[in-house]
């Protein structure tokens, strides 16, 4: 069951914060305008984790493209499958 937070927001303003917290999933927060918004959205996260279908997003969601093309580059060298063209080049060579 999610727990919520009353809580002084940036600009001064009243939020509420949503905390879900389960065994097993690693505890999620979001913060709402509204507490009628903070319920829906745990609400629609607890039922997504009782059916089974919640997969946790946060690290792809926070991974850029560089970060990515950085890690391919160093999973493939080490198992020897860089091509002729390395994307270390590409890295350098362009601004992502």
């Amino acid at each position: 069951m999610a727990t919520f937070r009353k809580r002084l927001g940036p600009s001064g303003k009243t939020v509420w914060q949503a905390q879900i917290i389960r065994i097993g999933q690693r505890p999620k927060y979001r913060t709402f305008d509204t507490k009628g918004e903070a319920d829906a959205w745990a609400r629609q996260i607890e039922g997504a984790m009782d059916r089974g279908e919640w997969q946790d997003r946060t690290g792809g969601e926070r991974t850029t493209l560089h970060d990515a093309l950085e890690r391919y580059e160093k999973d493939c060298h080490d198992n020897g499958r860089v091509g002729r063209v390395s994307l270390g080049t590409v890295i350098r060579g362009r601004t992502i």
